[in-house]
């Protein structure tokens, strides 16, 4: 259930940064620093949606463990990626905005 919310959390952090840009531009000329805001929040969407993907496959894991009777899993593996690749893309994305929109 975690890993749904985590998903869910970062589908709509996406597309809130990919609106912003959109928004801007409603107000008048959008600054050219927004103009990868539509990328980020497709990599922010995408995250998302991989977290669920991952959520999903996870617990058909641990159902077919549980109904065999067999211990629950414990591949870290894959979390610890997903989790790295968001970790590195938060930090991209405060870089970004510290340089380009402070």
């Amino acid at each position: 259930l975690a890993w749904l919310r985590t998903g869910l959390s970062l589908i709509t952090f996406g597309f809130v940064i990919a609106r912003v840009g959109v928004w801007m531009g409603m107000q008048g000329p959008a600054p050219a620093e927004l103009a990868h805001a539509p990328l980020m929040g497709a990599i922010f969407a995408a995250l998302g949606t991989l977290a669920n993907v991952m959520a999903l496959y996870r617990y058909l894991l641990f159902r077919r463990a549980a109904l065999a009777g067999a211990p629950a899993p414990s591949s870290a593996a894959g979390l610890l990626g997903f989790a790295g690749s968001v970790v590195l893309l938060g930090a991209l994305l405060s870089l970004y905005v510290l340089t380009r929109l402070a």
